[in-house]
């Protein structure tokens, strides 16, 4: 048997794999799962609780929530909504799996908006550069723009797992499944 270590070697899994964060920072609020910054949760998939192995997606991401109030700052200026957005932005960071499945399902729905996004930018500038009769530029940049907005609402909602709110320091957290939730306890009353 061979002891060497080989200093060029991928790491193994369990050198990667951070340790579990103590049961009680993680809570179940109905069909939410409430995480503090830096939740590091089990290595089993968040959307079908199927334990995760070496070739499935573990990953570190930033979750990141701003008020819903804040949207009506866009019907004053963009900039306006992209400072406040950035000011006012509550984010966090929590590690979780998916399996080859679930993130398959977030890969396609990414494509499909990054498709949709290029076909609507392409309506508008066929539409602004005259490529169409005068009757349907028009309808190309209407058609452009609902393709684009429906595009944007795609990408907001393709990955796995989402931050719904924020309370008291807590990311209340939509999108992991019922048997995952169930593994966690309810959250207390004072919390």
């Amino acid at each position: 048997m061979n002891t060497e270590i080989n200093p060029y070697a991928s790491p193994a899994s369990s050198q990667i794999t951070p340790e579990v964060t103590h049961w009680t920072t993680i809570y179940r609020a109905g069909r939410l799962l409430m995480v503090r910054d830096g939740a590091v949760l089990p290595d089993v998939c968040v959307v079908s609780n199927q334990p995760t192995g070496p070739g499935d997606w573990r990953k570190r991401v930033r979750l990141s929530w701003i008020s819903p109030w804040l949207y009506l700052a866009l019907l004053a200026n963009l900039l306006v909504f992209l400072i406040l957005s950035i000011v006012l932005r509550k984010s966090g960071w929590v590690t979780y799996s998916l399996s080859r499945r679930a993130r398959m399902t977030v890969i396609r729905k990414k494509a499909a908006a990054g498709i949709m996004f290029v076909m609507s930018i392409g309506l508008i500038v066929t539409a602004v550069t005259g490529s169409v009769s005068d009757d349907l530029v028009l309808t190309s940049v209407l058609g452009g723009l609902v393709m684009l907005i429906a595009a944007l609402l795609i990408l907001s909602r393709a990955d796995a797992v989402r931050v719904a709110r924020t309370k008291d320091g807590w990311f209340l957290v939509k999108g992991c499944g019922r048997e995952f939730l169930d593994t966690f306890p309810e959250r207390p009353p004072g919390i």
